[in-house]
This record gives structure tokens, C-alpha cells and sequence, in this order.
């Protein structure tokens, strides 16, 4: 089969590119079919890249669960801040962002690694709601 110039383009750093992006927005919980029309390829190619191309996938899934649950553990402390100030509606936005970071977690376990970080402990105690709570 001859080479396209779209084939190519995905054998190098473009691909790389197209990739991280790609992690970053499976990361915070886009489909395939977002993640395809991001990078303009099609839902069939960007699906397989994890399997085509397992270690890099790897690497940068891992790096972009990384940041993300980095950010989520960011505005999550800081809601908590603020809920010790005000008990709002708030704590329940703070137990949203700690639940998806539990399972980001769990999804970086599976990659690799330990899955650790310094909301563990709130994450757990983030299902378990207080008397009164909703």
C-alpha cells in the first residue's frame, strides 16, 4: 500500500503530538469520537493508537492523568478550604473532583505505577457523606 501524506505525517513527531493531545483529552473523560474530531483523524485510528502503539500511549496517558488528577487535587483543596469556612454546596462539587481523581487513580494503577498522591485519604473519606449531608 503507497504511503499518503496523512501516513507520513502520523509516523513522525506529528503523531506524537496528535497523541498527547489525545491522552490529555481521554484524561479529563472525552470519548473517542471528541478525541477524533479534536485531531482530526478518525474515531477508528484514534482507538487503536493504544494498541498500535502501547508504551508511547502508555507513557503519555500516564502524564496526562498525572496533570489532570494534579489539577483536580488543586481545586479540590482549595473547595475544602473554603467548605471550613462555609459549608455551601461546594463540598459536594469537592466530592465530585476527589470521586473522578479515585478513578483516575485506579486507571493509573492499571497503566502503572502506584496511584498515589496526597488526597488519597480524602478521596476515601469523600464517598463516605457526614449526618445532614446530601
Amino acid at each position: 500500500m503507497p504511503e499518503t501524506p496523512r501516513m507520513a505525517n502520523d509516523a513522525g513527531a506529528g503523531l506524537d503530538r496528535l497523541m498527547e493531545k489525545a491522552a490529555q483529552l481521554r484524561a479529563v473523560g472525552k470519548t473517542w469520537a471528541e478525541v477524533a474530531e479534536a485531531v482530526g483523524r478518525s474515531e477508528t485510528t484514534v482507538c487503536h493508537w493504544p494498541l498500535n502503539h502501547a508504551a508511547k500511549w502508555n507513557a503519555l496517558l500516564v502524564k496526562a492523568i498525572d496533570d489532570t488528577l494534579g489539577t483536580y487535587e488543586q481545586e479540590a483543596l482549595l473547595v475544602a478550604r473554603e467548605a471550613l469556612r462555609s459549608k455551601e454546596d461546594r463540598i459536594a462539587g469537592a466530592r465530585m473532583l476527589l470521586e473522578h481523581a479515585r478513578k483516575l487513580r485506579g486507571e493509573r494503577l492499571k497503566i502503572g505505577g502506584d496511584g498515589g498522591g496526597p488526597l488519597n485519604i480524602l478521596i476515601t473519606e469523600a464517598k463516605k457523606p457526614e449526618e445532614g449531608d446530601t
